[in-house]
């Protein structure tokens, strides 16, 4: 079973013990007495009982044993010891055959405090048999763990149907039910006062006899065939399921592939218009490169018919001076 910390001063660990003289014997004085058991936890002492938590579960079974022997009051007669019954505990129902004690653990840990969780297997086969118990820090806890399953789905790994969880009884399956616990003595007395015997041949109790032995085969007959129908129910449901789910799951496929697609497309798409973009920048710069150099083109040819124009005029204007100077020389003789 898997355990919450290391399983010590646990829930499993308490023993309940009746006919106890508390006005005589104090709550110190059960703690000594039961330390030669192992180490004591939690004590509380009420009206004629007592609960103790001892250490281990080893050291409890002891006690149990030694401590139902025991008479501290003749009065009270020894001492009526049994397992402190847990009202913080659920059973699990439905479980699939691979699901561990581990695996119970860290699914209903999700769901509240966890201190133990068991699947019950059977004692032969060591295989599951398809329930187990959960028990939880306090009661409150496992209750509403309850509700709210009523209303919500857990399901388990390894099994697609949700499990079915109830309180769980507590059971006494160590102790039974001695005369001393019958709760209606006098009925008991009057129920008793017959005796244990074979049936009468002829009698009406014979009679009767094989009819109710015939009612319990047919209950028999009929739980059979409950749980056989249960089973093909059980498979049919799970096949139905799982069709619907590969279904689903196809569907799936094909919507990613066509999501993939899309997204593809789309991307083609963008890469198509950030290239036409691009070629249209780059176009845009050589258009406006050439537009530079057929300007500066222009600017130098501009440049140069204006030197030319300025060499031709000057070139006009030197001839008159040259002609004057022989000219004026020649009046002067």
């Amino acid at each position: 079973m898997a355990f919450r910390g290391d399983g010590k001063f646990h829930k499993r660990n308490k023993l309940f013990v009746a006919n106890f003289p508390a006005d005589d014997y104090g709550e110190m004085q059960f703690r000594q007495l039961c330390s030669q058991f192992g180490e004591v936890g939690e004590i509380f002492l009420g009206k004629g009982f007592i609960f103790i938590t001892m250490e281990t579960r080893a050291s409890a079974e002891a006690a149990k044993e030694q401590l139902s022997k025991l008479i501290l009051s003749p009065r009270l007669g020894p001492l009526d010891v049994r397992w402190a019954a847990s009202n913080a505990s659920i059973v699990v129902k439905n479980l699939g055959s691979s699901i561990s004690n581990e695996v119970l653990f860290s699914a209903f840990s999700e769901l509240g405090e966890v201190e133990r969780a068991v699947v019950v297997v059977d004692s032969l086969k060591r295989m599951s048999k398809g329930f187990g118990y959960v028990e939880f820090a306090t009661s409150i806890q496992a209750q509403k763990v309850v509700s709210r399953l009523k209303k919500e789905f857990l399901i388990l790994p390894g099994a697609p149907w949700p499990v079915s969880v109830e309180l769980n009884d507590a059971n006494d399956d160590d102790v039974g039910l001695p005369e001393a616990r019958l709760r209606d003595k006098s009925r008991a007395a009057r129920d008793q006062q017959g005796t244990a015997h074979l049936a009468k041949e002829g009698s009406i109790e014979h009679t009767w006899a094989p009819q109710w032995l015939d009612l319990e085969k047919e209950k028999t007959k009929r739980k059979l065939e409950l749980e056989q129908w249960y089973k093909k129910a059980k498979d049919d449901l799970f096949r139905q399921e799982q069709a619907l789910l590969m279904k689903e799951k196809k569907e799936n496929e094909v919507n990613n592939q066509r999501e993939a697609a899309k997204q593809t497309q789309e991307i083609l798409k963008k890469r198509k218009i950030d290239q036409a973009k691009e070629q249209n920048f780059a176009m845009a710069n050589r258009q406006a490169m050439m537009q530079q150099q057929q300007q500066a083109m222009l600017m130098q040819q501009n440049s140069m018919k204006g030197m030319n124009a300025m060499g031709m005029h000057g070139m006009m204007g030197g001839g008159p001076l040259g002609n004057s100077g022989p000219g004026g020389g020649g009046g002067g003789g």
